[in-house]
């Protein structure tokens, strides 16, 4: 890995215990799964990979309204207050719509969207973003956060904010900012799931789901390193990536399949999205400045 990875990883867990398309001409990066028999096989095939314009690529939302890829650029280191973030715009056939979609913030990681506004943490902050005129119209300040990391809404808006650096995952609610969870080590990956919310824990190596309305924790699967983004398969289970350079399936009762492995290669896997009108996994590559397609295969 390279002195600007380990400069990153370096800097997080100094925070944390202190935060033109190309075609693909060979899978050597693909790992085989590794099921249970009775379980089907899954697995990825590249298709493409973008220009490595989307600097510092750290998460990636899918919009089903406008047909595109979001991607949060932090373009530096992701606490440094420079004016340097950005939003990306990208197609799904791997072309730059615009590498600079949207200015204005500092080091954007977290993505998510509902009716039209697209959120995204800041370091210590919340943005958000009118899609239609690609302006950040309110900021919610989250006094106390550390280092800002991920970000997933509900269906009644309700926005739920990891802060990694922090140990604490904040809840804006109705323009109210609240800690949900206090003292929880290292949360990063963030997903709501009907009434659960699923997190993904750094240093513990867990993904875990807390009820939104009982507040009880389970544990769904462990020692996953360096647990980043997670998204849904519906009615299957979730991928879950791995900052440096894996992406698991784990099913909804817990068991893990290694789907990706580049860390051979030194290449992240800091975020991963599904889009299941094709099957396709998306994942952004961090330090590579590119986001990579998958098609996801079952047998």
């Amino acid at each position: 890995m390279n002195w600007r990875k380990w400069t990153y990883l370096a800097s997080l867990l100094f925070i944390l215990f202190a935060c033109q398309p190309k075609t693909a001409t060979t899978n050597t990066s693909v790992a085989a799964a590794t099921t249970p028999p009775e379980k089907s096989k899954r697995t990825l095939t590249k298709l493409w990979e973008t220009d490595t314009l989307l600097k510092t690529v750290e998460s990636l939302l899918y919009d089903p309204k406008t047909d595109a890829i979001y991607t949060a650029n932090i373009n530096g280191h992701f606490m440094a207050k420079d004016g340097n973030g950005s939003i990306g715009k990208v197609g799904l056939d791997g072309q730059i719509i615009d590498a600079n979609w949207v200015t204005g913030m500092d080091a954007p990681t977290g993505l998510c969207l509902r009716n039209g506004l697209l959120y995204t943490t800041d370091i210590d902050k919340v943005l958000v973003i009118d899609l239609s005129s690609r302006k950040i119209i309110k900021t919610y300040n989250l006094e106390g956060a550390k280092a800002l990391n991920d970000i997933t809404i509900d269906d009644a808006g309700t926005l739920y904010v990891s802060d990694t650096g922090g140990d604490q995952i904040f809840m804006v609610k109705n323009d109210k900012v609240d800690i949900l969870q206090s003292n929880i080590k290292t949360p990063n990956g963030l997903l709501v799931d009907d009434n659960r919310l699923l997190i993904a824990q750094w240093t513990p190596q867990t993904l875990n789901s807390f009820d939104l309305v009982t507040q009880r924790t389970d544990s769904i699967a462990d020692k996953i390193p360096q647990t980043d983004g997670i998204d849904l398969i519906p009615q299957k289970g979730y991928l879950v990536a791995t900052w440096g350079g894996q992406v698991h399936f784990v099913s909804l009762s817990g068991e893990k399949t290694k789907l990706l492995d580049t860390r051979s290669e030194g290449i992240n896997a800091a975020d991963v999205i599904f889009q299941s009108s094709t099957n396709r996994v998306f994942v952004a590559n961090f330090d590579e400045h590119r986001i990579t397609a998958y098609q996801l295969s079952t047998k």
